[in-house]
Formats: C-alpha cells, sequence, structure tokens
C-alpha cells in the first residue's frame, strides 16, 4: 500500500543508579494511504528500564502500549469480525482464495527483554524477545518476536 507515514516522538531517561537507567517514550504514528481504508494511526507508550550487570554484560525490560487502528485478514464469512469492523475490504495479497481485509481499533501491550554481551571493544552479541498481545473485544492475536544479531563498531 502506498502512501506517507508520518511519526512524532519524544523519549527521554535517566539513570536511577550509576548501574540502572529508565527511559519513557510516546509516539503518535500516523500512515496516509492513498485509499483511506489503509490509512492507519495510533498511538503508543512505553517505559524502559537497562541494568549493567557486569562491564560487558547489559539487560533490559521493557513495557509498551499502543491504540489505534490496525487491519486484520481473515477467510469470509467471518460475522464476529464484521460486527466488529463493518468497514472491510477484499485483499487479493494472500492470494486464492481472496481475504476479507478488517479495519479495526485495536490495543496492544507488548513485554520484551534483551541482553547485550560486548565480546570485544567493537564487537557485540545481542539476544532479544518480545511478546506483543493485540486485542479488540473477542478478536485477539499474539505475536512472539526473537531477534539475535552480531553488531561491530568501527
Amino acid at each position: 500500500r502506498s502512501g506517507f507515514q508520518n511519526r512524532f516522538g519524544i523519549r527521554g531517561g535517566f539513570g536511577i543508579s550509576e548501574r540502572l537507567s529508565v527511559e519513557g517514550a510516546y509516539t503518535f504514528d500516523d500512515f496516509e494511504a492513498n485509499d483511506p481504508f489503509w490509512s492507519l494511526s495510533g498511538h503508543s507508550g512505553a517505559i524502559r528500564f537497562t541494568f549493567d550487570a557486569t562491564s560487558s554484560l547489559q539487560v533490559a525490560l521493557g513495557y509498551s502500549y499502543r491504540a489505534g487502528e490496525v487491519i486484520s485478514y481473515a477467510l469470509p464469512p467471518r460475522p464476529d469480525l464484521v460486527a466488529l469492523a463493518p468497514v472491510r475490504q477484499p485483499d487479493d495479497a494472500f492470494g486464492s482464495p481472496f481475504y476479507t481485509a478488517y479495519r479495526v481499533h485495536a490495543s496492544t501491550n507488548a513485554f520484551s527483554a534483551s541482553a547485550s554481551y560486548s565480546l570485544s571493544k567493537n564487537t557485540a552479541v545481542q539476544l532479544s524477545y518480545e511478546f506483543r498481545d493485540t486485542s479488540d473485544g473477542p478478536l485477539e492475536y499474539f505475536n512472539h518476536l526473537v531477534e539475535a544479531k552480531i553488531s561491530f563498531v568501527y
């Protein structure tokens, strides 16, 4: 879907102690698509605590909340979704048979944990996990996101 992505955010934080810090953020995201059905917006808030366990190991825990529009896909007929989302549109993005796209206002709670370990002055290994729960009444989606990476700094 083509359109314009607008994003406004503010982030700040401070050190609670020499090894523990906290940061908070607010974001307003707005995607203006060529077709109004696909235009989505939402408000998010987040908090994250970071702890320096050792000089090489940093651990972080976070929580975020988003309220706004999302697109849900399903094979018709779904009378439960029609009640939640009277505005819907057939979509061939997944091939045949056509799915129906439902535009709903939903909330997302996300919990995250990550660890970063410095292997050397220029190299670190990072591992993160995030659990997302998006819901609108009886409609509920769960996501598990895992990321592993090696970072090189030069």
